[in-house]
C-alpha cells in the first residue's frame, strides 16, 4: 500500500512538471510571436524581460512581509526574464503546488 501511495506521488509530481514546463513553452512561443507582430521585437522582449527581474527582486525582497519568496538560482532567474510577470507567477504558483508553503 505505501509504495502505491509512493509511486503516485511521483507520479504525480512528474505530471506537474510536464504541465508546468507545457504552459512555459507555449507562452514564450506566443510572447516572441506577439513581440514580432508588434514590429519591435527586440524592444519587447527587453522590456519583458527588465519587467520580469523586478518583479522577481521585488516577491524577494517583500518576503519577510508576505511569507513569498522564490530561491534565487539560475533557472528562476531565466525563467523571470524570459516569461516577464507570467513567468513570476508561473513561479509562485508552481511554488505553491510542489512544496505547498
Amino acid at each position: 500500500m505505501s509504495i502505491f501511495i509512493i509511486s503516485f506521488g511521483v507520479v504525480s509530481l512528474n505530471i506537474i512538471k510536464i504541465i508546468f514546463v507545457s504552459i512555459a513553452i507555449l507562452y514564450l512561443t506566443l510572447l516572441i510571436v506577439l513581440s514580432i507582430i508588434t514590429k519591435r521585437p527586440f524592444k519587447a522582449l527587453l522590456y519583458n524581460g527588465i519587467l520580469g527581474l523586478f518583479l522577481f527582486v521585488i516577491v524577494d525582497l517583500t518576503s519577510i512581509f508576505t511569507g513569498i519568496w522564490i530561491p534565487i538560482n539560475d533557472y528562476t532567474v531565466t525563467i523571470s526574464v524570459l516569461g516577464g510577470w507570467p513567468g513570476v507567477m508561473l513561479l509562485i504558483i508552481s511554488r505553491f503546488l510542489l512544496f505547498c508553503v
